[in-house]
């Protein structure tokens, strides 16, 4: 796994270009930004060619046979490649808690993020908590062979959990007001909890 050299700020940079400034995300003006119409045109772009990120989701379903992989992209919503993938050891239907791996492969950097995602039966339903980058025993392998299929795929660097915490001041995504979100967000997906 390599980390990436990339600063906070240098990365807060990439997201200006996609983000408009200043403009809360339900100001009529804000999907009328020369940076939004940037980021949708991206969005349709990383859709249209995803052949490489489909090639590396079926190389993890041969590498865990039995284990759900599970292509979480949605088009034209978020700035990232997401995947989850779901270890036959933990399966949702078996635990009271379980643990699965979620990544994500931003559009707007080169860089990406493997995390671990917690839920815990409460009743007849999971309720799910943060993501975090503490993984379990079981987890830990599908997270590393992870790391390694996206860096063979798009060459891309790692980006700690940590390091995307760092709140961008004077933008505004999702449900997220102006300087609440993170870094996080606008790389990788606007509507987690961190």
């Amino acid at each position: 796994m390599k980390e990436t050299k990339l600063s906070p700020a240098e990365l807060m940079q990439r997201v200006y270009i996609f983000y408009p400034r200043h403009l809360s995300s339900s100001d009529n003006h804000y999907s009328q930004s020369p940076e939004w119409q940037k980021l949708k045109a991206l969005q349709e772009e990383k859709w249209k060619n995803r052949e490489g990120w489909l090639a590396m989701l079926k190389a993890l379903r041969s590498t865990f046979p039995g284990s759900w992989v599970v292509d979480e992209t949605v088009p034209m919503r978020l700035p990232s490649y997401r995947c989850q993938l779901y270890p036959k050891e933990c399966s949702a239907y078996r635990l009271p808690q379980y643990q699965t791996v979620i990544g994500f492969v931003s559009y707007l950097a080169p860089v990406y993020t493997v995390c671990a995602f917690h839920s815990n039966q409460v009743g007849n339903h999971y309720q799910a908590e943060n993501l975090s980058s503490v993984f379990s025993k079981e987890t830990i392998l599908y997270a590393y062979q992870l790391m390694d299929e996206i860096e063979k795929e798009f060459h891309y660097e790692f980006l700690p959990i940590e390091k995307a915490l760092e709140k961008v001041p004077d933008v505004a995504v999702g449900n997220h007001l102006m300087g609440e979100a993170k870094l996080f967000h606008y790389l990788f997906d606007a509507h987690e909890s961190l």
